[in-house]
């Protein structure tokens, strides 16, 4: 019969610690009592080369157990030795399942995850390496992403805004009219970053901006702001770089907008973002597949779930 290997299995350091405790007495007791034992009573079966309790060890266990050590890159020990090493093992395990450690919800959580791993490493992760991702799947999965992969172009404006409302009388706006043309002819030469630079102190109301020449700051071409007009922003949009606007009214006011910078947009190209993609798509499918393995094991199971049951269960 094959040994069981619940002694290799990963337990926790303190967990260890008291399983050790426990048996060591065991364990020097074995390793006396073990050569005179065996010799002694030859077993009936020439196959078996040790009986300990109910289990017994065959000379294919032995070969196995060789076997496995050299696979694990550990040196074999000689024929006696290595047979000494399995008996201590199996009275070890005999001892554990006497003190019913089989029965430890924390024991049987982590043979039942050493199970799955296994379960998963034989027959899951072929599967997930087998994953391929088409030229098309690649070429499709960029184009839905397009968008976070484009830079829209980018306008830079300054504003000059002198403020009005619809009570104001015609005269008060007549007035701020003019004021806003003297502001305009005031300007010289293709506008730079630095936007209306001092006449934006004299010629406008724009607080967050007249100490900057009435800089904006950096939009992206064609978008609304709630906090300018549409109608001036479009004008600003559609200027050549370092160009001034006629002076726009709307019922909030007067205004003189100018475009002081423009960047183009563009789109990352495919090739810089392929293997992102690659790696991004062999990942989804992978989930998608170990998610499937998994349900295909709950259907294999015939699963049955008793709701009723659930909700009498209390677990706070």
């Amino acid at each position: 019969m094959n040994i069981s290997r619940i002694g290799a299995m990963k337990i926790s350091p303190t967990r260890r610690k008291t399983i050790r405790a426990t048996t060591s007495g065991l364990a020097v007791a074995l390793v006396l009592g073990l050569g005179a034992g065996c010799s002694k009573k030859p077993a009936a079966d020439p196959d078996v080369l040790a009986r300990v309790g109910s289990a017994e060890i065959r000379s294919g266990d032995l070969v196995k157990e060789a076997a496995r050590l050299r696979k694990a890159r550990k040196a074999v020990p000689d024929k006696s030795t290595l047979l000494r090493e399995m008996v201590k093992h199996e009275a070890l395990v005999q001892r554990a399942r006497n003190a019913g450690l089989p029965e430890d919800p924390e024991l049987k959580r982590e043979i039942s995850n050493l199970l799955i791993g296994a379960l998963l490493e034989r027959e899951l992760t072929p599967r997930l390496e087998a994953v391929q991702v088409s030229a098309e799947e690649l070429r499709a999965e960029y184009q839905a992403k397009l968008p976070q992969y484009t830079r829209n172009a980018k306008v830079r404006l300054a504003l000059l805004q002198l403020q009005a409302d619809a009570k104001m009388s015609e005269t008060r706006r007549a007035e701020l009219r003019e004021r806003m043309g003297e502001a305009l002819r005031k300007v010289t030469g293709e506008l730079g970053a630095e936007g209306f630079g001092k006449l934006a102190l004299d010629y406008s109301d724009e607080q967050s901006s007249r100490y900057r020449g009435g800089d904006l700051g950096w939009l992206d071409a064609g978008s609304a702001a709630p906090r300018w007009p549409r109608a001036v922003l479009d004008a600003g949009y559609a200027l050549p770089k370092g160009h001034v606007s006629d002076v726009i009214e709307t019922p909030e006011g007067f205004y003189l907008i100018a475009k002081t910078d423009f960047r183009e947009g563009f789109a990352t190209p495919f090739e810089q973002v392929e293997g992102s993609l690659r790696q991004g798509i062999l990942t989804r499918k992978r989930r998608q597949l170990e998610e499937a393995f998994r349900q295909e094991a709950a259907n294999l199971a015939n699963v049955q779930i008793n709701a009723d049951a659930i909700e009498r269960v209390e677990t706070d």
